[in-house]
């Protein structure tokens, strides 16, 4: 008996970089290095169209110590810089992300308390908001790079919804807000200052002469 082999057609298969190039589009791409507001806000939301943003009222030294309050007051604008007035209030909170790819938004400390206290949310009335009485309870030192972002952003109640033009001319959607960026954020021992105190007290009674020497 003779067998007739019927050989089946090679199946389609990507090519080697063809499939390199597909799993690299699928994983974060690493070498990209988070040092700037764009390059967070890309990462955390795509490549979005705001016709807002949120800007700091008063100028805000980006040195904090852990366990102080402190207050940020900010204001919402038109990309121009113009105060923007809306009667109805938008929610907005503040949170902290690591300067790292992908950035992670920081919740705990290495101990499992809240990373932060104080009101991390609230409303946006007239174009203006303050948060008050904030802390940080953990210094920055721990993560990637030693600092930090703190970000202030409209809070989205309908992620899922899509938010178009005309939508915007009756209210202001979240996703419509750029948020605002504050960029290597160092939170420091709130008892560091008070060590070299001691220090330098300890090294003046160390140094200074004895009743006999004069």
């Amino acid at each position: 008996f003779f067998f007739l082999m019927i050989r089946r057609p090679p199946r389609s298969t990507q090519s080697r970089s063809s499939a390199a190039s597909d799993v690299y589009k699928r994983q974060p791409n690493s070498s990209i290095d988070v040092n700037d507001a764009n390059t967070l806000l890309d990462l955390l939301h795509g490549k979005r169209k705001y016709q807002y943003q949120l800007k700091l009222v008063s100028e805000f030294h980006p040195t904090l110590q852990r366990d102080r309050n402190f207050r940020i007051d900010v204001q919402l604008t038109d990309l121009a810089g113009n105060i923007v007035v809306k009667p109805k209030s938008i929610m907005i909170g503040c949170r902290l992300f690591t300067a790292e790819n992908p950035p992670k938004c920081l919740s705990t400390t290495v101990t499992g308390n809240k990373v932060m206290k104080g009101k991390t949310e609230t409303e946006l009335l007239l174009g203006k908001a303050q948060f008050e009485r904030l802390q940080i309870n953990e210094v920055t030192s721990h993560f990637t790079k030693g600092w930090v972002f703190f970000v202030i952003e409209a809070i989205d109640k309908y992620p899922t919804r899509h938010h178009t033009r005309s939508d915007s001319q009756k209210m202001i959607h979240p996703q419509l807000i750029r948020p605002l960026v504050i960029e290597n954020l160092v939170v420091k021992a709130r008892n560091s200052r008070r060590i070299s105190s001691k220090a330098y007290n300890a090294c003046l009674l160390y140094t200074s002469p004895s009743p006999r020497d004069s």
